[in-house]
């Protein structure tokens, strides 16, 4: 009798241990499933971090004096007028607004530019001083790789802020013209820029030659049209 005893005891120790094993199996694979599911989220979490980013790009306002000598609806009288005046000794060019309006220098001051208006009047050149100014933009920029876009677009800014690429202040972003990606609506604005320090620096070494005021017209002309076109049709970039 004592051994039929002792099976119903023995069956029940069995049981437990099956029942502990069973336990245990049940907590590793939910606390395994746990971990895989959190590790998941993580990696999700950080790729969309790295898709999707944000920034707030401040654009200094623009500001420059320049001597007017005419207005045209005609593109190509216009050229014909840079030509002309390039034919004088004077860098004439272009300013795109509702005209084209064709313009000598780029100067900081209207006593700088009321200088270069002496000596066209003097060369019997018309003109007249006329202030040029663009507003500043702050925005929200959001989407994927916009380190290099906010860069091009600070460079451009400064640029034509101080009209030296030497200056310490227009220096700082050069870098961005070495990245292995620009964005392609951006392209115009680095080889633009590419080629005023060409001409600027011609060796590689910091000159005090200030860069030609053509390029200049046409990296504002450039700016222009992509801040605008960015900043009011562009999804990616949103104005706070």
């Amino acid at each position: 009798m004592g051994k039929f005893k002792k099976v119903p005891c023995l069956i029940k120790i069995i049981m437990v241990i099956i029942g502990i094993t069973a336990a245990g199996f049940f907590l590793w694979k939910t606390g395994q499933i746990f971990i895989q599911m959190v590790s998941k989220d993580h990696v999700q979490d950080t790729a969309n971090t790295q898709e999707t980013q944000e920034e707030i790009l401040v654009l200094s306002k623009l500001e420059f004096w320049t001597c007017q000598t005419g207005v045209y609806q005609n593109r190509g009288n216009a050229e014909a007028a840079v030509t002309n005046l390039g034919n004088k000794g004077w860098k004439a060019g272009i300013i795109e607004e509702k005209n084209d309006i064709v313009s000598v220098g780029m100067t900081s001051t209207k006593e700088e530019g009321a200088e270069i208006s002496k000596k066209l009047e003097q060369n019997g050149v018309s003109n007249w001083t006329k202030k040029v100014e663009y507003p500043a933009l702050h925005f929200k920029v959001t989407g994927k790789d916009i380190g290099t876009t906010i860069q091009m677009l600070k460079l451009a800014n400064e640029l034509l802020a101080k009209r030296d690429l030497n200056n310490p202040e227009v220096s700082r972003y050069t870098a961005v013209l070495s990245a292995e990606k620009c964005p392609g609506d951006l392209v115009k604005i680095r080889q633009i820029i590419q080629e005023i320090r060409q001409e600027q620096d011609p060796n590689g070494q910091a000159s005090a030659v200030k860069p030609d005021s053509r390029k200049l017209f046409q990296l504002f002309n450039e700016y222009k049209d992509i801040t605008t076109k960015y900043f009011n049709h562009n999804d990616q970039f949103s104005k706070k």
